[in-house]
């Protein structure tokens, strides 16, 4: 069935939205993937939606990752999490900043501050991202939350290798 592409955006900017009001109890699934996708649908319609974000459908059975290589981990997660949307490897801006050089960079933020980039900082842009919001770009990315501690690591540790 051909679905006209316009409209893979608007099932999933519908099935985002419901899932950012669904509640921990509902039938939304994260499975280590962003946004969750709506478990109760349909299995055509959990493909049409996967489709649409770039994720890879729920019944698809994720892989485990393993940690024992973090930054092969972190490409991993950063991949299933479709980070490379807004966030470029080669220096390119994007709707957020690019990977490139960025660990041990100093960056200025929007309220006229400026930080050296490291670990705590790229954890803490992942779990809130709205807390220091670099200078040039818009409040515009999403909690990422829902990640283990052991995937913002590994994505963290694969960030740094990045120059």
């Amino acid at each position: 069935m051909h679905i006209p592409r316009f409209m893979l955006l608007i099932v999933a900017v519908v099935t985002m939205l419901a899932a950012c009001t669904a509640s921990e109890t509902s039938e939304f699934k994260a499975e280590g993937i962003s946004p969750p996708i709506p478990m109760a649908a349909s299995v055509e319609l959990q493909d049409t939606v996967a489709e649409a974000i770039g994720a890879p459908p729920p019944d698809t059975g994720l892989a485990e990752i393993d940690f024992s290589d973090p930054v092969a981990a972190g490409e991993i997660v950063a991949e299933r999490n479709a980070c490379s949307a807004c966030h470029s490897i080669d220096g390119t801006k994007l709707v957020g900043p690019s990977w490139l050089g960025l660990f041990g960079r100093t960056e200025a933020m929007t309220d006229g501050s400026s930080l050296v980039v490291d670990e705590a900082y790229i954890a803490e842009s992942i779990r809130n991202p709205s807390l220091k919001i670099v200078a040039g770009y818009d409040n515009a990315m999403t909690p990422y939350d829902f990640l283990s501690d052991d995937e913002i690591n590994a994505l963290v540790e694969y960030i740094k290798t990045i120059q």
